[in-house]
């Protein structure tokens, strides 16, 4: 997300990479890790006033997980810190920060976003699965305008899954019900989200799945 909408010429135009770096470390039966991700974006070349800029937005983000997976149980947990990863389709975004009164030159704050979710699983031929996750917005460490993301008038989500799949060979069936709450508000000038007001969906899915 940027300026002119949801686009790869940012990343195009900052010619660095998006990077990751992570660490795991595994035996038999759990694994654990830790990463971070550097992002960097350039918005504009040129100001509304003509004049030529360098603007962009260098964000750095962290994840931590564990998994155990023994026989047929699993049990997984993966939280992250999250700065402006809207390209993920997941909350953030950014802020301008300031802009210079003669050149019109702006500098940017993102948003930063927790995410934390848990995941345990049962079974073989029928396997049971429960999913919770959570996700809050952490505002930017400046104040900020003009925001620019996705859900940025969120607060908080809360999300909870259950599904049941029953397996034959190279066919699979499954039954899921999703239930999500997101709390949508107004920002403040750090881009938190305050006078909250919740909104509930729910979703059913039934899948079949052929392996071949």
């Amino acid at each position: 997300m940027g300026p002119n909408g949801a686009s790869s010429e940012y990343l195009r135009k900052s010619g660095i990479p998006e990077l990751f770096l992570g660490l795991d470390y595994h035996d038999q039966y759990f694994t654990a890790g830790v990463g971070a991700e550097l992002l960097s974006l350039k918005f504009r070349d040129k100001t509304d006033e003509g004049y030529k800029v360098d603007e962009g937005l260098t964000t750095i983000s962290a994840e931590a997980h564990v998994k155990y997976k023994k026989d047929n149980f699993l049990i997984a947990a993966k939280s992250f810190l999250t700065s402006n990863m809207t390209m993920l389709n997941t909350l953030g975004g950014y802020g301008v920060s300031s802009v210079n009164q003669q050149t019109g030159k702006r500098e940017y704050s993102p948003l930063r976003i927790s995410h934390s979710w848990l995941n345990i699983a049962y079974g073989s031929q029928w396997r049971l699965n429960i999913l919770g996750g959570y996700a809050k917005n952490l505002g930017a460490s400046k104040e900020v305008s003009e925001l620019t993301g996705m859900g940025t008038n969120i607060d908080q989500t809360l999300t909870g899954v259950i599904g049941l799949s029953r397996s034959w060979s190279h066919l699979k069936f499954g039954l899921e019900y999703n239930t999500t709450t997101a709390w949508y508000g107004t920002n403040n000038k750090k881009g938190e989200v305050k006078n909250t007001q919740a909104v509930t969906n729910h979703r059913l899915m039934f899948t079949t799945q052929y392996s071949f």
